[in-house]
This record gives C-alpha cells, sequence and structure tokens, in this order.
C-alpha cells in the first residue's frame, strides 16, 4: 500500500495580507467599516419603527490622523460567539459549516456577504489594531499584534473586558503603514475625499437618522431630486419615467428625468456649459439603503452602450436612481468593496435595459431641441423638485402601464412603469438641412475635442461644430 504524506496547503499569511489588500483603494475599505457599523444596527434588530428616521440615534465616529484611525458605534456589538467563530476569520463560513457550530446569521437587509471587510481594511492599514465589542452586557477584545501579523499561526485571543453604557463595536488602529500615514496628514487631500464619498454613499442612511463624524465634524448628506410637474399644472408636461416591481426576490425601483432645466440661459445655446457642477447627472445606485454609485457616467449605468450614447455634457441636466432592496444580500449586484456594480449579475442585468429605455427618452429631448433649448422654458417653469425617494408613489398614483412578462425576462417577477410625455419642438419650415462629408478620422477628431467621444455619431459632432460657431459669432458681437 502507497504511503500517504500530508501535505501542508496552509496559505502564508504575509502572501494572504498582501494580496487581500492589493486591490482596494484605503477609501474602500473605511466605507467597509461604516458599512460594517449599519449592518450591525440591522442584525441587531435596533432599527426604529419609523421607516423615515429608522437609524435615529445611531453613529458611527471615526478620527483619522498620522498617528492613528479609530472607528467606533453604538450599533449593537458583535455576540461572543460570533466574534469567537466567525468575525476574525478570512472570509464567511458555509451554512453548513454555520450549522455544525451552532450559528445562524440572519441577513435581514444587510450588504455584508463576504466577509473580509473588516480584517481587510485593519490589514490594509497598520500593523497593530486592537478591536473591542460589546454586546449583551459583555465586552470582549480581540488584539492584533506585529508578532501575529508576521507569524505562521492564523489564531487569535479573545478576552473579557469591562462593559461601559454603548453596546457597539470599536476599532484602533496603529503602528499605521508609511503610505497610510501619508493619506491621514494635513498635505494630502484624502480625507477631503472620504468626507464627500461619506456624504454622498450614505445619504439615505444619514437622512434617515445616522450620524457619521469625520475628526469631530458631523457629515451632511447630499441631496438627490429630480423635477416634477404638479398635477394642477397644465402648460408643463416634464415629469421623470418611473418603473417600479419585484423581481427575484429584489425589490426594484427606477427613476430618471431632469434635475435641473436644461437651459440656462441667453448665453449657454446648447446647455454645454463645462463651469457646470455635473455630480449629481448620470445614475446614482441605492443598495439597501447605501448610495453604491454618485452621479455614474459610464458603461457601468448604460452610457455608451447602444442604444445610448457616451455621456457629455449636453446631458448634464439628466439623473436617475436606481433602488434595489432585498433581505437577501446576495441577490444584489454588489463587489466585495460594495461600492461598485457588478452589471452582469441577475436583476441588475435586467433592469439596465429599462434603465435604458428611460433615460434614453431625455436624451432625445435634448437632441431634438438642440439650439433651441431657451424655448423649452415654457415645459420647465411650473415644475418642482421633488426627492427620488417620494416620485414612484406621486408618479405612479397617475397613468401607468403593466410591464409585461417577456419584457421582464425572469422567472419571478412583476413590475409596472410611468413612461413620461415630453414635447418636442414644431416643424419649421424655414429650417434647412446641412449636409456635407469628411473623413471619419477628422470626425472621430473632433467628436472627441467637443464632445469628449471620438465614436460621436457624425450628425452630432456637425450640430456641436454649428453651435460652436454660432455662440463665437453671438458673443463676439456682444463685446464693444
Amino acid at each position: 500500500m502507497s504511503e500517504v504524506i500530508p501535505v501542508n496547503a496552509e496559505p502564508a499569511k504575509q502572501f494572504f495580507v498582501r494580496m487581500l489588500t492589493r486591490d482596494i483603494e484605503l477609501l474602500d475599505a473605511v466605507l467597509d467599516l461604516i458599512d460594517n457599523c449599519i449592518d450591525g444596527i440591522i442584525r441587531n434588530q435596533k432599527k426604529n419603527a419609523d421607516p423615515t428616521k429608522s437609524y435615529a440615534g445611531f453613529y458611527a465616529k471615526i478620527t483619522a490622523n498620522k498617528s492613528k484611525f479609530i472607528i467606533e458605534d453604538n450599533c449593537g456589538g458583535i455576540s461572543k460567539e460570533v466574534a469567537e467563530k466567525v468575525a476574525f476569520r478570512l472570509g464567511r463560513p458555509s451554512k453548513d459549516e454555520l450549522t455544525s457550530i451552532g450559528l445562524k446569521l440572519e441577513k435581514m437587509g444587510t450588504v455584508g456577504v463576504y466577509g473580509i471587510g473588516m480584517k481587510r481594511a485593519i490589514f490594509k492599514m497598520g500593523e497593530h489594531a486592537v478591536v473591542r465589542t460589546e454586546h449583551g452586557q459583555k465586552a470582549y477584545e480581540v488584539e492584533i499584534t506585529p508578532e501575529w501579523m508576521n507569524s505562521g499561526s492564523w489564531k487569535l485571543e479573545m478576552v473579557e473586558t469591562d462593559t461601559s453604557e454603548t453596546s457597539g463595536t470599536r476599532i484602533e488602529v496603529t503602528q499605521l503603514r508609511p503610505e497610510i500615514v501619508r493619506e491621514f496628514s494635513p498635505d494630502s487631500n484624502f480625507l477631503i475625499d472620504l468626507h464627500t464619498a461619506i456624504a454622498q454613499l450614505f445619504a439615505i442612511i444619514i437622512e434617515k437618522g445616522f450620524r457619521i463624524e469625520l475628526n469631530g465634524a458631523t457629515i451632511q448628506p447630499v441631496g438627490v431630486s429630480l423635477l416634477v410637474t404638479p398635477i394642477e399644472a397644465s402648460d408643463s408636461t416634464v415629469n421623470p419615467y418611473v418603473f417600479k416591481g419585484r423581481l427575484n426576490e429584489v425589490d426594484v425601483e427606477i427613476v430618471v428625468g431632469f434635475y435641473r432645466p436644461p437651459y440656462k440661459g441667453p448665453d449657454s445655446i446648447d446647455a454645454d456649459d463645462l463651469r457646470d457642477d455635473v455630480r449629481q447627472a448620470g445614475w446614482s445606485v441605492i443598495c439597501n439603503d447605501r448610495l453604491v454609485l454618485y452621479g455614474d457616467k459610464t458603461a457601468m449605468t448604460g452610457w455608451g452602450s447602444k442604444p445610448v450614447p457616451r455621456f457629455h455634457n449636453q446631458y448634464n441636466s439628466i439623473a436617475g436612481v436606481v433602488t434595489l432592496k432585498s433581505d437577501d444580500p446576495e441577490l444584489l449586484p454588489l463587489t466585495t468593496t460594495k461600492h461598485k456594480i457588478d452589471i452582469s449579475f441577475g436583476v441588475y442585468f435586467t433592469i439596465l435595459d429599462f434603465m435604458k429605455d428611460g433615460v434614453r427618452r431625455f436624451i432625445d429631448f435634448t437632441n431634438e431641441w438642440k439650439g433651441r433649448l431657451s424655448e423649452t422654458a415654457l415645459q420647465f417653469k411650473d415644475t418642482k423638485p421633488m426627492p427620488v425617494a417620494d416620485i414612484p408613489k406621486k408618479v405612479l398614483g397617475g397613468k401607468h402601464t403593466k410591464v409585461s412578462a417577456k419584457r421582464l425576462a425572469v422567472d419571478n417577477g412583476e413590475a409596472k412603469e410611468f413612461t413620461p410625455e415630453l414635447s418636442g419642438p414644431t416643424k419649421d419650415s424655414s429650417s434647412r438641412q446641412i449636409r456635407f462629408t469628411r473623413s471619419a478620422s477628422e470626425i472621430s477628431e473632433i467628436g472627441r475635442e467637443l464632445l469628449s467621444d471620438p465614436a460621436a455619431e457624425p450628425k452630432d459632432v456637425g450640430e456641436a461644430c454649428f453651435n460652436k460657431v454660432l455662440r463665437e459669432i453671438r458673443n463676439a458681437r456682444k463685446k464693444p
């Protein structure tokens, strides 16, 4: 009989740690830790009954400087059993393994799926960390030391410690890596970028009462609103496109429209004002109350994917929001950082077609009125900004249609949609068509320069050239 020789297949810790942290930015690592705080509220079932203020009374406080990083919360903490058997493992155990150790982790609308966020963030930032958690009248502490980092053992020690009056978790990372020290210094823009990212990505959570502090300053959320026409207004027809449904255990809402009028004044012929703040333009995606993407203008949300052109400044008044909710976060199209979208993932792949259908209507509107946007003022005069969360109920209360099973193309789903009627310009008998031919390379060159799109359609490039020259002529007339 052949001899059976045991083979060591354990991962080398330093290699594993380096690979685990290589593909995540520091910004995403910190945002991951905030996600964990919010998941703690949900898992401990401590959300308030009022859905508009479901996170009121809870907080996460972040301290970041050249000597340390601290995040502390009052979000319920980690139980002894979970801390001992799950929380410090790299990766979440399977259901069978959890059952074998007598644990069941309820998902209940969280976003944590992979079980690597806290450890990856600690490894990214420093060599030493202390994690203290208090839950159910008990408090425990786990220390990660440089010696542990450089050893071959994966075992950590958890010790019971004194309790306080706050059920929550505190993570302190010291002996920061040199690159992290640079990022946390006053000479870096990182903390400014972090403040902006939190204000955007956690806007919905903050609006529902959650408080996030960064180095003592409370962060205020960004607002996401679209223009809606009141029912009593008769001269205006501008309203968003709305899709609402439930697909394979995921609740879906798609809302897209104008967040401001496309015409900005007499000096703007085609809304091509590069100085405009266009951060809200494009698509924002919300998964279980987390604003995963904000103002995305890439193929991730359908831009540049037929029949939608690549984003350029002509469309800087168009914004859309996709809201996805599920008790099972594994059904949401989240990557491991939870701040990007897997576009090939189940439900998202299905709704991407409806996102493109919706936004295409507003793109067509700006195309039809290009060069004559001042004439659209009447259509926008009665519109009012409305928070996106309120729009589906408001708009779908009127005329809407049921989406056919063939269009949904899912085994288990139903949905309805509202499609606005946007008025185009009347045909002008005095208009004339301009037609001429140029090489594809020259058209691409001008498309890149004027529209930031080398693949722009020739007719769009021609119109951009005409409008640019017309604008220059009119501006020149104004000069003394």
